[in-house]
């Protein structure tokens, strides 16, 4: 008590300037993203509080907004109901949940588009021996509208047809397309083929290759199938050149500057065989 009221004296001789020296300074110490999905992701904002006082101080409440380019998205409140430790520094989390479908709406984001503004600012009020203070704080910071990319079939090579060892080689097209959100990487793409209403191959690749915001990205996957597996009906479309009812199953991991994503597609259409 005696080195409260002896604090008091000292802060109410300090000239009105001086003061602030004695308030808790805040600071942004970092942003931590965590399970993402294609709808949205959690973070934390972890800000450090740090206690220049010879005493502990009182946490009243504090108070928080997250602006999208300028415009209001999420806000909150909530009681302190703590105590900052003399000459120490305290960590503080403030759980945010990011909505991709509430971000494009709220800014408008155009598909495309890799990275979206945002403001994380607040104030934290005190109770110092002089009474209640305010401590603002503020941080500004990107976050990528994820949206997940498309695969579309885009051709099916004839490549070699060996009837003597009942042997077909094709290469099946893909392309892959960004709808937004930052490159991303297309890793352990596990997939089945079906070809004239009926599965003939499955297989996997470990990376595809890592698609740029916003661009396409051309993709390759060579396939050897017997020719027992296609069935004569199939066969006779890939010697003649035919189009084929053509079905891709696969599931893939998404690496995004979020996290890794899994992502599954299910792409059917008629194909040209060259």
């Amino acid at each position: 008590m005696r080195r409260f009221l002896l604090l008091a004296l000292i802060l109410s001789a300090c000239p009105k300037g001086a003061f602030r020296d004695y308030l808790p300074q805040v600071s942004f110490d970092k942003v931590d993203f965590d399970r993402p999905t294609w709808q949205g992701v959690d973070a934390d904002f972890v800000l450090r509080v740090r206690n220049p006082n010879p005493i502990g101080v009182d946490l009243d409440a504090w108070r928080w907004a997250l602006e999208l380019r300028d415009q209001a998205f999420l806000s909150g409140d909530a009681p302190g109901g703590g105590t900052l430790p003399p000459r120490g520094e305290t960590p503080f989390s403030v759980p945010v949940r990011f909505d991709f479908r509430d971000i494009v709406e709220t800014v408008r984001a155009n598909r495309g588009q890799a990275e979206v503004p945002y403001t994380f600012s607040g104030a934290l009020s005190v109770q110092t021996p002089l009474g209640l203070a305010t401590v603002p704080f503020r941080h500004r910071g990107e976050i990528p509208p994820l949206r997940p990319p498309k695969i579309q079939l885009q051709t099916l090579r004839v490549e070699r047809i060996d009837l003597v060892r009942g042997q077909v080689e094709l290469a099946l097209d893909l392309a892959a397309m960004s709808e937004g959100g930052g490159a991303m990487g297309l890793d352990s793409f596990a997939y089945t083929l079906g070809l004239g209403g009926r599965e003939i191959v499955s297989g996997s690749v470990p990376r595809l290759g890592t698609l740029q915001n916003g661009e396409s990205l051309p993709l390759s996957i060579p396939i050897r199938v017997g020719v027992v597996q296609i069935g004569s009906s199939v066969l006779s479309s890939l010697q003649q050149k035919e189009p084929l009812q053509a079905r891709l199953k696969a599931d893939l991991s998404v690496d995004t500057a979020l996290g890794s994503i899994p992502l599954s597609v299910d792409e059917q259409t008629r194909i040209p065989v060259r």
